[in-house]
């Protein structure tokens, strides 16, 4: 048994040799097959964690204020759309915190910042929503209030 291993074992690599065209050519399809495997494997890899990324970045919707909006009638909007299902949580983030955020995200370059006049940052309500399937409808409903600007999310 030992014997009829080892002689396959042996024609197997006279066959290589005699055959080194073919050989060849198995070889390299195997290695352009499993390259192209791999790429593939990366790629839907980094498009999966680049989704997921995405979903936790984006869970959330800025409503803008205009400039002329008192406490009272933010804290009432606040109010409604924190009773709106799929809501997770309702923030409020003044013009000094938008600029200071703003800065932060500048890095190096935030002193620029520091040479314009007056704050051109309006308020902001920062609404986090429980999944990115809610976001439209929740968007659209803090729209509708007379001292919203502009919604994004």
């Amino acid at each position: 048994m030992i014997r009829s291993f080892l002689y396959n074992i042996k024609q197997a690599f006279v066959q290589i040799f005699r055959n080194r065209g073919m050989s060849v050519a198995s070889i390299f399809s195997i290695l352009a097959m499993l390259l192209i495997l791999g790429l593939v494997f990366i790629i839907v890899v980094n498009i999966n964690l680049f989704t997921e990324i995405v979903k936790q970045d984006y869970d959330q919707v800025e409503v803008f204020i205009v400039d002329d909006a008192t406490q009272e009638q933010i804290q009432e909007v606040m109010s409604s759309i924190e009773r709106q299902p799929g809501v997770a949580s309702v923030e409020y983030r003044s013009e000094e915190d938008a600029l200071r955020i703003m800065k932060e995200r500048w890095g190096e370059s935030g002193y620029l910042l520091d040479s314009l006049g007056e704050n051109p940052l309006p308020a902001s309500i920062m609404i986090s929503v429980d999944s990115l399937d809610n976001a439209g409808s929740i968007a659209s409903y803090a729209g509708k209030f007379d001292i919203i600007e502009d919604v994004q999310y």
